[in-house]
């Protein structure tokens, strides 16, 4: 029997071996071809100044192995080099690059090369290219090679097989010293590369440079991090992580990471704030689900903020089952979040969508689940045009129009529209997707024509969908559900936002959403009693407001209220057998009237708001 394993086995290596081979064939002349360099080989170079800095990370002797796996003109390589490290690999898929003649790079494609060759320490600045931009042949590959199919879905980015190859190709106790965009830290799409992370290591430290430029032309909110491999699960928990964020937008590089430098080698015992630089120590990452770098004390309120969504859990029929609590009703993503074995789970029917259930227990609690938005509301994206400055009517087209003209307009609430718990007098857009013919829109809506006309070569470069003419908007995404909802209360919020306290807003107006906004609806399939103004005030609060800043996407300051994030946000309902709770929900139900009525009681509705929230959150101790 042992030699009948050992035979299955030596058949699956050489076939895997042999598909290997074939996969990792790559064509120069495809890299030479594409069509920028930066957006689909992810070339941002990376500043003499960072390279130093990262190689002083290093612990490691003189004569370690070294990898460079995507060394671009040889800017770490030079720095390894000037440091006195001398046994340096370097990998660089683009030959066309100008490197220095004393430098020895090899020309391959990283994420091809043997994972058997190991590395004391990797360092560098790996590719950041989205799924739908990174070239044909290395998305193939990802999604056939065994190896990655188990980690890869449509939304990865390059950057995350090059961190799980990298630790892959670590010895044990190895560093990995990495500059990357900061946003899979809570991206839903990279839970399986944070699962990967904290199952074969910690970070020793991350460094986050927030709203400063590091490159010229890339967006800021990068990270450093050092990641040691341990090949052991249980070690990492007992570690924890030196945090160092800078919190300006300018500032010279060189003199800021001298500073930065001298924090981490004597890292203080407490939390340190000093010329725009925050040091602090915190605990290693417990779960997938979205990473945020917490101050200790900001974690107190996480845990509060996330207990307090584990209470009152509403429960939902499910036929042959039974009652189950909500949260128990798993989605995919849900499984790949909480790193649920399909094995333990069983499809059902509910809500009109297929979930997963536990087999053995349905009703068993899951550690770090709790009620999230989701479960109680849909959330849905706005519609975008494509040119909002070709479809917006000024004043003055709204005078002109003629009575026909006037069925065609749509009210569109925009990020401008939005402000803290309601909405202001919407944009008005002209909607012309139910019209074919070209020859109709000059005839019947000759105001539109002659509007729409000066911009046709501009609309008509937009995205390239099928049957979408030039008149039209580019992508009437969600279109059905603002139609479904059109007449019902709905929340909006700005996609992408610099100020300091959340700003969801209310309105019961029959209005759509742009594409620069979001908007949350009740779920008409699954009633609460809890009052969409209470969930406003919820959301508005200064307890969600700083979960979602650690929790949620952003970019430095600006705070990035994506579908995704916003679905998961914790939900804290009512008690509706305890009377204390009940009146408290009315009471926070008036006090957003007051403040939709007249802006100007806000601040002071808003504060009572917060310290009724805070009974809740509290337990009522106080009541």
């Amino acid at each position: 029997m042992k030699d009948l394993k050992r035979t299955r086995q030596n058949f699956l290596d050489q076939f895997l071996d042999s598909e290997y081979n074939l996969l990792t064939q790559f064509n120069q002349k495809e890299i030479q071809a594409v069509p920028d360099k930066k957006i689909n080989l992810g070339q941002y170079f990376t500043p003499k100044e960072i390279c130093n800095f990262m190689v002083d990370l290093i612990t490691k002797d003189f004569d370690a192995q070294i990898l460079d796996p995507s060394a671009g003109e040889g800017a770490f390589v030079s720095a390894l080099l000037e440091k006195g490290f001398h046994n340096i690999t370097a990998y660089e898929i683009d030959k066309s690059l100008h490197t220095p003649n004393n430098l020895k790079i090899i020309s391959c494609d990283f994420l091809r090369t043997d994972s058997s060759e190991k590395f004391d320490v990797i360092i560098g600045n790996p590719p950041y290219v989205h799924w739908n931009n990174i070239m044909n042949s290395t998305r193939q590959f990802l999604l056939q090679y065994p190896f990655w199919r188990r980690y890869v879905n449509g939304e990865w980015d390059l950057l995350y097989p090059f961190i799980i190859w990298s630790i892959e190709k670590l010895k044990i106790s190895g560093e990995l010293i990495f500059i990357v965009p900061y946003f899979w830290f809570n991206s839903t799409h990279a839970y399986t590369l944070r699962q990967y992370i904290m199952d074969h290591g910690y970070f020793d430290a991350i460094i986050h440079f927030g709203e400063l430029k590091l490159f010229k032309d890339a967006y800021p909110n990068s990270i450093i991090f050092k990641y040691i491999k341990t090949g052991c699960p249980g070690i990492q928990s007992s570690k924890s992580c030196k945090v160092i964020e800078y919190t300006k937008r300018t500032g010279k590089l060189q003199h800021i990471l001298k500073k930065i430098y001298s924090i981490y080698q004597r890292f203080p015992p407490k939390p340190h704030i000093a010329d725009g630089i925050s040091a602090f120590s915190m605990n290693q990452f417990k779960s997938a689900f979205m990473w945020g770098l917490v101050p200790p004390q900001t974690q107190s309120l996480i845990d509060l903020v996330e207990f307090n969504a584990s209470l009152n859990i509403p429960t939902i029929s499910v036929s042959k089952i039974g009652k189950l609590p909500i949260i128990n009703l798993f989605s995919s993503k849900d499984l790949k979040i909480f790193n649920i074995s399909r094995d333990s789970v069983k499809k059902v029917q509910a809500l009109n969508s297929k979930f997963f259930i536990f087999r053995s227990n349905p009703t068993r609690p899951l550690t770090g689940n709790y009620l999230r938005l989701k479960h109680i509301c849909r959330v849905g994206v706005g519609m975008v045009t494509g040119l909002d400055e070709a479809f917006e009517l000024t004043e003055t087209d709204l005078s002109t129009l003629t009575p026909k003209e006037r069925q065609k307009i749509i009210p569109f609430v925009k990020a401008k529209n939005i402000r803290r718990y309601y909405v202001e007098r919407p944009a008005f857009f002209i909607w012309l997707d139910d019209i074919e013919n070209e020859n109709e829109l000059r005839e019947n809506y000759p105001n539109f024509y002659k509007k729409l006309l000066p911009y046709r070569e501009k609309l008509e470069q937009r995205f390239e969908y099928k049957n979408v003419k030039w008149f039209h908007h580019s992508v009437s995404r969600n279109l059905r559900l603002f139609q479904e909802v059109l007449h019902n209360e709905k929340l909006f919020v700005p996609a992408l936002d610099r100020a300091k306290i959340s700003r969801f807003a209310y309105t019961n107006k029959p209005y759509y959403g742009g594409s620069d906004c979001i908007v949350i609806v009740k779920h008409n399939l699954f009633p609460i009693r809890e009052d969409l103004r209470y969930i406003l005030a919820w959301l508005n609060s200064q307890f969600i407001n700083q979960w979602y800043r650690i929790k949620g996407p952003h970019r430095g300051e600006r705070i990035q209220y994506r579908q995704s994030a916003l679905e998961e946000i914790p939900i804290r309902l009512i008690n509706w057998d305890n009377p204390k709770e009940a009146k408290i929900h009315n009471e926070i139900c008036a006090h957003v009237d007051l403040i939709i009525k007249d802006a100007k009681v806000e601040s002071e509705n808003r504060q009572i708001i917060d310290e009724k929230l805070e009974l809740l959150l509290q337990n009522l101790k106080n009541i």
